[in-house]
């Protein structure tokens, strides 16, 4: 490449950098943008936890814990309408008896 080409493409891309600044502005009609949303404290736990097994079955075991008290619930996602969570009570503690 010749110096008087290596010349014509530098100054080209110097005016395609300072065009990019000039005209990479906000319209006076366009909204400001919106503030960003606020980030999760991460000093307060959820009260709820899910988890989701699989175990090689045909459908995920879905597995809800509350964080406070450690009480757990389990629901098997298939295809039935009539499936309702099992109370699975909370882990370490005797279960009562019935």
């Amino acid at each position: 490449m010749r110096i008087s080409q290596a010349l014509v493409v530098g100054m080209a891309l110097a005016a395609g950098y300072i065009g990019g600044l000039t005209f990479n502005r906000p319209t006076a009609g366009q909204p400001p943008a919106l503030d960003p949303l606020p980030t999760a404290s991460t000093a307060t736990p959820t009260r709820f936890q899910t988890t989701v097994l699989n175990n090689g079955g045909s459908f995920p075991l879905l597995i809800l814990t509350e964080t406070t008290t450690g009480h757990c619930w389990m629901l098997e996602s298939g295809p039935q309408e009539d499936e309702e969570w099992r109370d699975l009570g909370t882990p370490g503690y005797a279960r009562k008896r019935e």
